[in-house]
């Protein structure tokens, strides 16, 4: 009796064991993809600089397959009163919202939802470490609207550095 008891306890901690290697190795896939969808917007501004209508667009299309349940996720960015969608885009009860802020201005927001109710498989709707990535998104999308804005006024400035020269050399 001594023996199978032991035995017992043993196969119970390889189960626990193996549970938790289980939920270990399926919360570091999740750390993977929000990591490649950060390198992913990165690689986007850099890429379609100076469109910020097409960087919108692009990093919309990358939030779903970066979620827990990509086939079950849309996004929007609703940005300057113009909106960049999905293309399964639906509203529905399970939503996450952050804003883009810049200077301390609401500028837009990010709008994620889930398209039915993942908790019956067993799933949180929204992960913690999702609202995280949500917010660094924001984050990104409010330094391009920056940039944008720093473009524009750089090329004023430029412009009237030209014109102030010419009026100088005549």
């Amino acid at each position: 009796p001594f023996v199978l008891s032991t035995s017992f306890g043993l196969a119970d901690r390889l189960r626990r064991n193996r549970l938790e290697i289980e939920r270990t190795k399926k919360s570091l896939n999740e750390r993977i993809k929000e990591l490649n969808c950060l390198y992913s917007i990165s690689t986007i501004v850099d890429f379609y600089k100076g469109n910020p209508e097409k960087i919108y667009q692009e990093v919309v299309n990358i939030i779903p397959p970066n979620w827990q349940n990509p086939e079950n996720t849309c996004a929007s960015i609703t940005i300057r009163n113009k909106t960049f969608y999905t293309d399964n885009f639906q509203i529905t009860p399970w939503k996450l919202t952050c804003n883009i802020i810049e200077n301390e201005i609401i500028i837009g927001r990010i709008d994620v939802f889930h398209l039915e109710d993942v908790r019956e498989y067993g799933n949180e709707p929204l992960l913690e470490e999702e609202h995280k990535l949500l917010y660094d998104i924001a984050e990104r999308i409010s330094l391009v609207v920056k940039n944008e804005r720093f473009e524009t006024e750089l090329e004023l400035h430029s412009q009237n550095l030209e014109r102030m020269v010419a009026e100088k050399t005549q």
